[in-house]
């Protein structure tokens, strides 16, 4: 009479088998935190540069014409005033880049955590209260800072782009 036991335990070409899916799925679930982790920070970043650009945006809509730098009200506001002098009269001349901190004060490159290129087309007829018109402004936030460069296409490897525009009184 053979007695058979009814614990029975897994093979050795099981357990390999089981161990090599387990390594499998475990590299890819690897794979996908560091995927999620860097989406992660582009949001974080994305949404930084958006609130810059709607930061620039709304301070220089609240004094289109006022040196706000200048005056000392913010010592480091990178947008100039919005005049038909400071127009470029083309949206693919873009200014020199200016390099921005986390909070979007003009600084070094150096220190930056974001670049600048802006284009404004103001009215050439305008006058202050005489002739009164819109000013077009086109942000563009690029990082890392560190790929300056003069031209749009070629600045950063991420960007945030706003284009908006502002009454002149």
């Amino acid at each position: 009479m053979i007695i058979r036991s009814s614990k029975r335990g897994f093979s050795l070409v099981e357990l390999v088998v089981a161990l090599g899916i387990f390594v499998f799925a475990g590299f890819a679930l690897v794979g996908l935190l560091a995927v999620g982790f860097q989406s992660g920070n582009d949001s974080k970043q994305q949404l930084q540069a958006s609130t810059i650009a709607e930061f620039l945006c709304a301070t220089r809509r609240a004094a289109p014409t006022t040196d706000i730098a200048g005056s000392g009200a913010q010592p480091n506001f990178p947008l100039p005033v919005l005049t038909a002098a400071v127009a470029t009269g083309n949206t693919n001349n873009f200014s020199a880049p200016t390099y921005l901190t986390w909070d979007g004060a003009s600084t070094n490159q150096a220190n930056a955590r974001f670049g600048l290129l802006y284009n404004i087309n103001a009215p050439t007829t305008y006058v202050a209260s005489v002739s009164p018109g819109a000013a077009t402004v086109y942000l563009y936030l690029y990082w890392p800072p560190q790929m300056a460069s003069s031209n749009a296409t070629n600045a950063g490897t991420s960007h945030f782009e706003l284009t908006t525009s502002i009454a002149m009184p």
